[in-house]
């Protein structure tokens, strides 16, 4: 199994902030939350999560879209994942 190189934490709350509708100043996206929002955390290479900006701020943008139409079927858009252990 392949490992990410990279990764974003943040609470709950932080998250739903980022799906509203209308989000809450430096809520409206992840460099402004990166650069102004303490918990929300970039983990691992930063290196590689910066040479991917481009597409990760289009990926992060299309998961906002996504995101109503996920609540209205009622189905999660993030799980939790956890790495076996080894």
């Amino acid at each position: 199994m392949s490992r990410c190189a990279f990764g974003f934490r943040a609470s709950p709350e932080i998250w739903a902030k980022f799906f509203a509708k209308e989000p809450e100043p430096l809520y409206h996206d992840f460099f402004a939350m990166l650069m102004r929002v303490p918990g929300f955390v970039l983990e691992g290479d930063t290196l590689v999560a910066m040479q991917n900006a481009r597409a990760l701020h289009r990926a992060m943008n299309v998961m906002r879209t996504v995101q109503p139409q996920l609540r209205a079927q009622r189905m999660p858009a993030f799980r939790a994942y956890r790495r076996p252990r080894t």
